[in-house]
């Protein structure tokens, strides 16, 4: 089953997002007056997202790579 939410005067597009076990699904409705061509725009909204996990991945890879503490320092690498 996949949850979506509703259309309503004055609203003509929804994304409605969750996620659960490790997994994000966005469902999304539109009237064909703001996007004609849903296929289109959840296809740029699908590489848009995977662009942004890659980049969090390398911006999170850098930093695991320069932020060596010593075993002993129980500091919070996170907070400066």
């Amino acid at each position: 089953m996949i949850s979506m939410g509703p259309l309503v005067e004055g609203i003509g597009i929804n994304f409605t997002g969750w996620s659960s076990a490790g997994d994000m699904t966005i469902a999304v409705m539109s009237c064909r007056e703001h996007a004609p061509d849903l296929w289109d725009l959840t296809t740029a909204l699908r590489a848009s997202l995977e662009e942004l996990m890659a980049a969090a991945a390398t911006t999170r890879s850098s930093e695991d790579r320069t932020d060596q503490r010593p075993a002993s320092d129980s500091r919070d690498p996170h907070i400066s």
